[in-house]
């Protein structure tokens, strides 16, 4: 059975959700990081990032960080193997679906969430589990602005998700 926690803002439900999650699986998590990496912010502009890290260690997470820009497929499959579950931050959903076209990421989290991994996400991490992200664009981050021609989501949902609204 699929375990998904699909979040608009994760420090705003980020108790509830830590709470559904079994102690001994927190100490084996990954926590994607790509999705904000498309620009370089001013530490001031990252306070509801450092949220979401700290609603996490509230709840007992110990997290590896894992940017899968210029990873492999064979490295995405051999580095996040050991993970019960994984977090993908929020940011720009163009920029992580570009970088996740380029090795498979999807298909890959795809197949380990049907074999029981468990997907927690914010904003951008959510859009991208539904089936497209076209209806999330806006200026800047427009899949095209990005060279992003197939819009195409990893479709763990199969509905698409408006964070922020």
């Amino acid at each position: 059975m699929k375990k998904l926690y699909l979040a608009s803002q994760f420090y705003v439900t980020g108790k509830s959700i830590c709470a559904k999650i079994p102690d001994e699986l927190k100490k084996k998590a990954v926590y994607i990081t790509t999705s904000f990496k498309y620009r370089v912010f001013k530490e001031s502009e990252l306070d509801w990032h450092y949220k979401n890290r700290a609603a996490f260690k509230e709840g007992g997470f110990i997290f590896d960080d894992y940017d899968i820009t210029g990873k492999s497929e064979a490295d995405i499959s051999h580095d996040l193997a050991k993970y019960n579950v994984v977090y993908v931050e929020g940011g720009n959903v163009a920029y992580l679906l570009q970088q996740a076209q380029k090795n498979n990421f999807g298909k890959y989290i795809k197949q380990r969430v049907n074999d029981g991994m468990i997907y927690i996400s914010e904003s951008a991490g959510s859009v991208i589990a539904g089936p497209d992200i076209y209806a999330n664009g806006r200026p800047g981050k427009f899949p095209s602005d990005y060279g992003v021609t197939d819009t195409a989501g990893f479709n763990l949902v199969n509905f698409v998700i408006f964070p922020h609204w």
